[in-house]
């Protein structure tokens, strides 16, 4: 959250930009907690999650909060002037999805957010997501926010553009 108060407070000249594939994987994230909440409520093991979310469908109330949430929070990004890059005009093949998981040993939806910051020629990917964040990616620094938002060289003059990847939740 620290990330997105220094970009409400005007801290960068670099452009923050997200995909449509961040979003969607917060969707689902956020989606997801709603779910897991109500299993750990009936004392279910969240080891089983995969397996037993269908059985725990949101409210029609439950579903337009969420839509509603999500949507705030689209906006808010929006109101910071946070760029969104879609899928396309991304070539997008599964033969490159596979490509990019092969090369940096990551799971296809992390090689996807790899494809689309090359894609845009970001010089940086912010993740919380462990597992690519510790993909050994050359040509961009994959790094948590903390980590940026301790950079020196992001001041006022940088001109340096940055994806940044959907939370995930670990059940």
């Amino acid at each position: 959250m620290e990330l997105l108060v220094d970009v409400k407070n005007n801290q960068y000249d670099t452009p923050i930009v997200t995909s449509e594939w961040a979003l969607a994987e917060l969707h689902q994230a956020v989606l997801d907690y709603r779910i897991a909440v109500k299993m750990i409520r009936d004392l279910r093991n969240p080891r089983f999650f995969q397996t037993q979310k269908q059985q725990y469908p949101l409210t029609e109330d439950e579903k337009r909060k969420f839509v509603l949430s999500v949507n705030a929070f689209i906006l808010y990004l929006r109101k910071l002037g946070i760029e969104f890059k879609p899928f396309v005009p991304v070539p997008l093949t599964f033969g490159m999805i596979s490509l990019f998981s092969v090369k940096y040993g990551v799971e296809s939806p992390d090689a996807l957010h790899l494809h689309l910051a090359t894609y845009h020629h970001c010089k940086y990917l912010i993740t919380v997501d462990e597992p690519l964040k510790n993909a050994e990616v050359k040509d961009i620094e994959v790094m948590y926010p903390s980590t940026f938002r301790s950079l020196p060289i992001h001041s006022r003059n940088r001109r340096d553009t940055v994806i940044s990847t959907g939370d995930k939740i670990k059940h």
